[in-house]
């Protein structure tokens, strides 16, 4: 197993691993920019865009018919949030190349169909296609109208604006709806531009191939970008002077209770490791407090967990409970969290926690995707450690360190969602 990077210019990067044990490729383009009210929706429109046409295949049942040539190859469009930032991809993936049958080099094929895509793609009059965006719209419209038919989803996505406001932008990694049905093509098509100016661009091509020869595919498309100099910074979102709350009421039968809570750190922060352990031994594993104590133990909860955001210093807390048990669920939550700031633990909890973290961080890199994740959340860090070198640190971090990293959870956002008919 080979990794390198290399740099194609100002904010361009290239990720290669080369894994024999793979019998596919996995190559990707993310765009990572501030996420902002005012280009959130155009933006989550692009990568869509981008993967229905390329100049050398102008439309869908001609680009469909060249995936097939390569031995049923694969494009995706994919939209994320990361902390302060929004997370623009395409991606494909292709058989390896030493598995064709007539020695076709599959792997710079796909290779130079992403870079046209996404450098070159395929303009109108200078714009995308409008019939095109038109699907695009819909389908992104019905990717938010599914989240809202998902209450955990919705009640995460509620609390976690709360939790953010007003130091990074609460719109959803989607946008706003009002604004995509407001959305022309000819916005998306300058939105296009401006990422290929601005945002951070990570190249990755993981799996069984020479990496370096798909990198030189990439390179002349990057070189000629124009490029702005422009740069993130991950603040340290400061401890709220009381927490924020909000209740909606909605035809549930379970009703969703979120507790949210500022660290005062981010993704640059050295307490990061000790707070990933933190949120495992409060929830993050089926051996941590909130499953054995509040979910089995008490029977408060259908389900209640703990999710740690690096970029942000944050932690989720989420619970699905029947509504007459609300008031006894928060309080059970909080004990919890206060018993890991007085260090009311066991070295057992402790040594699960550390086993949980360090058998996760050792399947990374038995999936392309994992692979490819784990660099790309971790490009503005200047030494981006692999699994192994995490999962050694976090087996050092101490009982003290565990208490000082939990001591910093301070309590900034409560959601509740819940039916009518009662006082929760």
């Amino acid at each position: 197993m080979n990794t390198f990077r290399l740099k194609f210019g100002e904010g361009v990067s290239f990720l290669g691993l080369n894994d024999e044990r793979f019998k596919t490729v996995r190559i990707a383009i993310h765009f990572l920019t501030p996420l902002e009210n005012n280009s959130a929706a155009a933006n989550a429109l692009v990568p869509g865009l981008l993967l229905r046409a390329s100049r050398e295949y102008p439309d869908y049942t001609e680009l469909g018919c060249h995936l097939a040539d390569l031995y049923g190859a694969s494009v995706y469009a994919d939209v994320d949030r990361f902390g302060p930032l929004q997370v623009l991809s395409i991606s494909g993936t292709c058989l390896a190349d030493r598995f064709a049958l007539e020695g076709e080099k599959l792997s710079e094929d796909l290779a130079s169909l992403l870079c046209s895509m996404a450098f070159s793609p395929i303009l109108y009059d200078r714009t995308f296609d409008v019939s095109g965006f038109e699907i695009e719209r819909r389908q992104l419209l019905e990717a938010i109208d599914s989240e809202f038919g998902d209450k955990r989803i919705l009640a995460r996505k509620a609390a976690t604006k709360m939790l953010l406001s007003p130091e990074y932008s609460c719109v959803s990694r989607y946008g706003e709806r009002e604004e995509i049905e407001r959305m022309t093509a000819k916005r998306c098509t300058d939105a296009w531009r401006v990422m290929t100016k601005k945002a951070r661009i990570e190249i990755s091509v993981i799996g069984n191939c020479d990496p370096k020869v798909i990198a030189e595919i990439f390179r002349p498309a990057a070189e000629r970008l124009e490029r702005q100099k422009s740069e993130f910074q991950f603040i340290t979102l400061p401890e709220k002077p009381k927490p924020e709350s909000r209740k909606d009421i909605q035809d549930v039968a379970q009703a969703k209770l979120v507790l949210g809570f500022r660290t005062g750190t981010n993704l640059l922060s050295k307490e990061t490791d000790a707070l990933r352990l933190v949120n495992v031994m409060l929830g993050g594993s089926p051996n941590s407090k909130l499953f054995m104590n509040v979910r089995e133990g008490q029977s408060l909860c259908y389900y209640c967990s703990a999710s740690f955001d690096s970029a942000s210093g944050t932690i989720l807390i989420d619970s699905g409970v029947a509504p007459e048990k609300v008031k006894k669920a928060r309080e059970a939550v909080l004990r919890e969290v206060d018993a890991m700031k007085r260090g009311d633990f066991t070295e057992d909890e402790v040594d699960n926690a550390k086993r949980y973290l360090r058998d996760a961080y050792r399947t990374v890199f038995d999936h392309a995707g994992a692979i490819d994740s784990w660099f790309l959340y971790r490009c503005f860090l200047d030494h981006i450690p692999t699994p192994d070198e995490t999962a050694d640190r976090i087996g050092m971090i101490t009982r003290e360190e565990i208490i000082s990293a939990a001591s910093r959870l301070s309590l900034s956002a409560e959601y509740l969602l819940t039916g009518g008919g009662v006082d929760a």
